[in-house]
């Protein structure tokens, strides 16, 4: 999952990307830094996050 979303990231196909993240809760949500930086850095990013 982390390895397709850094791909899109990185090629810039210039789509939409949307990023759905299911975690039981913050206390076990992986690559959190990392994805939140994905979005800073990325305008065609739409993250969510379900808890």
């Amino acid at each position: 999952m982390m390895s397709m979303l850094n791909t899109l990231v990185e090629n810039q196909a210039g789509c939409e990307i949307t990023f759905i993240h299911a975690v039981q809760n913050r206390e076990v949500h992986a690559m959190r830094e990392h994805v939140d930086n994905l979005r800073r850095n990325t305008k065609t990013l739409l993250l969510l996050y379900v808890i």
